[in-house]
């Protein structure tokens, strides 16, 4: 990318208010502003606001600087020094690159340590990320048991109990009473008794 696409560049990402409060006096070059902007740019390349700041305020303070310098050589070339008269003015020119200078190198420290403090944590954050165990799967809930089926109770056979051993000679109207007896609902149990008692009765 050339200078002039550097500088673009990097003056799409300026902080608000940061164009507006550049201003250039006679002799100074907007182009070489935005040069050493760039230049610092592709150095540090902020990727914070906080960072972008801390640059444009170490852009701000050199420029300050190089002006600095430039005014105490148009102070030292006037026609007093030729006649052996210090210029007025030097020594605030001096100071205020002195401080320009010292503002500089303040910015400078900060964005170092801010780049050094998010790369930290990135680096942590991506620690914890690789630390973390993986999620375990969720369990199904389990499912309820099926409702009981409904079955219709079969029938329930009755066993007849045999009868004990009855004695029928003590029966009025014997013949009546053998015959309900085999027609009734244990009508086999009673004819099995029946003749078995029959037998009895003939071998007596």
């Amino acid at each position: 990318m050339s200078p002039e696409g550097k500088a673009r560049s990097c003056m799409n990402r300026l902080s608000h208010g940061f164009t507006s409060s550049v201003l250039f006096i006679a002799g100074e070059k907007p182009e070489e502003f935005n040069s050493l902007l760039a230049d610092l740019h592709n150095e540090f390349q902020p990727t914070t606001v906080d960072e972008q700041i801390l640059l444009e305020k170490m852009v701000h303070h050199q420029w300050f600087s190089l002006r600095a310098c430039r005014l105490q050589s148009v102070a030292l070339n006037s026609p007093s020094v030729a006649s052996g008269f210090m210029p007025q003015g030097l020594g605030v020119l001096i100071r205020y690159q002195q401080s320009s200078e010292r503002g500089f190198y303040k910015a400078r420290t900060e964005l170092i340590t801010t780049q050094k403090e998010r790369q930290k944590s990135e680096i942590r954050f991506e620690s914890q990320d690789l630390s973390q165990p993986p999620a375990e799967p969720v369990a199904e809930p389990p499912k309820p048991p099926d409702p009981p089926r409904e079955t219709t109770p079969k029938p329930q056979i009755a066993v007849p109990v045999p009868p004990s051993w009855c004695d029928f000679d003590s029966f009025d109207n014997l013949d009546d009473h053998l015959e309900a007896l085999m027609n009734g609902p244990d009508g086999e149990l009673w004819k099995k008794e029946i003749a078995e008692w029959r037998a009895r009765r003939k071998s007596a």
